[in-house]
């Protein structure tokens, strides 16, 4: 469209289509299909044409494709074009005419009378044979197109956004020390695009006194599951509990007066598997 409609569009001095419009709609500037859903043109429709049969509806479907750079805002109007007119003009009947119409022709189960679009005004009929640069060769039969409606597609590309829920996550129970205990949590992306995840781990964080009670890592970060011995009939059941204790993983945070570096200080080990990686759309982890 032309700079200046875009400009009163930007301020909201723009509310509806008028008369002038639809007439300049044959002059504008078109984006081939070619580049559209492209950074050029950022809209694509669907269906692009399509023959609709008397009482019939059909669904025309916009989309917005973002593109970078973030917070860039893109206008474009999608015209709706009558093919195959008669260039007299007869067929373009008034409004009254149009509504006595829908009253009068039996309409399709479940198909509610709308607005006629032709009624009111309409655009300038542009000739599409080789009589269009001289009318008075023109034959009666000439055919055109005549341009419907108009509406204006805008989008402005944001960065991606998440959202958890729940907020938060709180495993309740009591818990005996020295002792393993395991939690599944299930992530679900719902989106439509792949979504990463990472847990922060104590290594990758600052040591606040709110966190430094629990060492999370990952498992790369811990080494791999020892391996519980195998013991004769004989052990006991003291030497039993004893091997089970030192066959728990993760291992307890490290302590002692030369304990440094991240875990140091901590009381509790908390291990997350897998600490990273990405849900396609509509899947889980």
């Amino acid at each position: 469209p032309p700079r200046t409609l875009l400009s009163r569009l930007a301020v909201g001095a723009q509310q509806r289509l008028t008369d002038e419009i639809l007439g300049e709609l044959h002059a504008w500037p078109t984006w081939n299909h070619a580049v559209q859903g492209k950074p050029e043109c950022p809209f694509t429709i669907e269906p692009s044409s399509a023959t609709i049969a008397p009482s019939s509806p059909i669904d025309f479907t916009v989309r917005f494709h973002a593109h970078l750079p973030l917070g860039h805002r893109s206008m474009a109007f999608a015209c709706l074009y009558a093919v195959g007119v008669p260039t007299s003009g007869h067929c373009l009947l008034p409004y009254v005419r149009l509504l006595e119409l829908q009253e009068a022709r039996p309409h399709a189960e479940g198909v509610r009378r709308g607005l006629p679009l032709f009624g009111g005004a309409v655009s300038l009929l542009q000739r599409t044979d080789n009589n269009a640069s001289n009318p008075e060769n023109a034959p009666l039969g000439d055919v055109g197109t005549c341009a419907v409606t108009a509406i204006c597609l805008q989008g402005s590309s944001i960065g991606p956004s998440v959202t958890c829920l729940p907020s938060a996550v709180t495993l309740a129970g009591d818990v005996l020390p020295f002792t393993i205990h395991t939690k599944e949590l299930t992530l679900r992306n719902s989106g439509l695009a792949p979504a990463c995840f990472r847990v922060r781990l104590t290594s990758k964080s600052e040591a606040s006194p709110m966190s430094s009670a629990l060492w999370i890592v990952g498992c790369h970060e811990v080494g791999p599951r020892p391996h519980m011995p195998e013991l004769g009939p004989e052990a006991s059941d003291v030497q039993l509990a004893a091997e089970q204790l030192a066959a728990q993983w993760p291992p307890l945070p490290p302590e002692g007066p030369d304990a440094a570096g991240p875990g140091a200080g901590a009381v509790v080990t908390v291990a997350v598997e897998p600490h990273e990686g990405q849900i396609p759309a509509g899947g889980e982890v």
